[in-house]
């Protein structure tokens, strides 16, 4: 299976970056998804952290919703529940 280039994150070569997403439009297209169900936007991590998703938390009926969004291509996740894992690994000396 071939991925496309900078989906993961990683890239070869800087003159061939991946396309962005558009981390303003994530957040107010999270808001009116909201909106339109009647619920409310609980968080919007629309920021350009070192990740290569961004997500939001919606609240409709009660009930949250996880939306995930790739960073650089139209791939959107909708879960019940996410957990965010970070690692860092340290080289020794």
């Amino acid at each position: 299976m071939e991925l496309l280039n900078g989906v993961t994150e990683f890239y070869i070569d800087l003159e061939d970056k991946p396309p962005a997403t558009s981390l303003k439009q994530f957040k107010i297209h999270s808001y009116e998804a909201a909106r339109t169900y009647n619920g409310e936007l609980l968080e919007c991590n629309d920021k350009d952290v070192h990740s290569n998703f961004l997500f939001s938390i919606l609240r409709i009926s009660n009930k949250e919703v996880y939306v995930l969004l790739n960073k650089h291509y139209p791939f959107v996740v909708f879960a019940s529940s996410f957990q965010l894992f970070i690692r860092f690994y340290m080289q020794s000396h």
